[in-house]
């Protein structure tokens, strides 16, 4: 089961600590922004502390992954990310800075407090609704005619989670018989993503799709002197 078959997309984003220069020059006018909290609750908010970060943009069935690093971190701060259901994001960007990942911490090995040199250092590893990924069961009986669009909607559902633009060729992809499914919402994505030719991930706190003859239809961004 799954779309192990069809191969991993990934794209990533990275952005790199130069350690002894000035933030400014770093960042080149770029801001990065990290917030930690717990959901529906007010976050920590920092800026302005030398922060990297590795995030993974996957189409694989599997959660994008994150990795930051924060130099100068409080201790708070590190409480608040290891806290039990703690919410990390990370925006960065000219002018207003864009959410580029989401996600939760892994339980006990995701968050690392340590000392570099004299300078305390905030490591965390996340995934993209990792909680949900991991626990989130889909009991689902239609017993009438259904579609593969429509049972994408139930496991958004079950996840909690928005569901992304969905290609009318896979809502075309039609199940007379009714449809069954009874176990873990990745497994039975998977299944469906076999059989309606597509590939899922969660991005952003949401469940997305895309066809595996297709994209994502996003415009790569121009690099250049005047973008940085």
């Amino acid at each position: 089961r799954g779309p192990g078959g069809r191969g991993s997309r990934c794209r990533v984003l990275r952005h790199a600590l130069a350690v002894g220069t000035p933030m400014a020059e770093i960042l080149h006018g770029r801001r990065v922004i990290f917030d930690v909290g717990q959901p529906g609750e007010p976050a920590i908010s920092i800026e302005g502390l030398p922060i990297a970060f590795d995030i993974q943009f996957k189409a694989d069935g599997k959660p994008n992954q994150g990795s930051v690093v924060i130099k100068g971190a409080a201790v708070d701060l590190y409480s608040a990310a290891a806290a039990k259901g703690a919410v990390v994001r990370v925006a960065a960007g000219y002018g207003t800075p864009k959410l580029i990942f989401t996600g939760n911490p892994l339980p006990r090995i995701g968050t690392r407090y340590r000392h570099d040199g004299g300078t305390r250092v905030l490591d965390i590893q996340a995934l993209d609704s990792g909680n949900k990924y991991a626990v989130t069961t889909l009991d689902l009986s239609v017993s009438g005619q259904t579609d593969a669009g429509e049972i994408l909607q139930f496991a958004a559902a079950a996840l909690a989670v928005p569901l992304g633009p969905v290609p009318p060729e896979i809502s075309s992809v039609i199940f007379a018989e009714g449809y069954y499914a009874d176990g873990l919402v990745r497994s039975e994505l998977n299944q469906l993503a076999e059989i309606a030719g597509f590939s899922w991930s969660l991005r952003d706190g949401a469940l997305m799709v895309v066809l595996d003859t297709g994209d994502s239809g996003e415009v790569a961004p121009v690099l250049s002197t005047e973008t940085g």
